[in-house]
């Protein structure tokens, strides 16, 4: 398992369901539209929404629309366990996204 993961649903043809087993997920919604449950109550996100799922959460029932477009990072939790504040670049790998570099410096415990 990685530390860390970054990928665009168009551009690598990855999906943030499929990680929410062994991943925090923090998704940045570009385009379409998300819809899931969380804790039994459904949740609808589209352009501009940051949603994140935490492993400990049940998410169910996700569906997107044909032209859903996400940036997502997916962090272990072991990686967050050793890691108070760390420095993440973030290089997305296609020309859609306008995320260039994301980052918070600190030091790893």
């Amino acid at each position: 398992m990685e530390d860390y993961l970054i990928y665009n649903t168009i551009g690598d043809g990855k999906y943030p369901d499929s990680f929410k087993e062994n991943y925090h997920c923090h998704i940045l919604c570009r385009s379409g539209e998300m819809r899931f449950e969380a804790m039994e109550n459904p949740f609808t996100a589209g352009p501009g929404d940051l949603v994140i799922w935490q492993m400990t959460t049940r998410i169910s029932n996700v569906i997107y629309s044909d032209d859903f477009d996400a940036d997502f990072l997916l962090i272990s939790n072991p990686f967050l366990r050793r890691c108070s504040c760390v420095f993440l670049p973030w290089s997305m790998r296609t020309a859609r996204s306008s995320v260039k570099y994301l980052g918070m410096q600190g030091s790893s415990a």
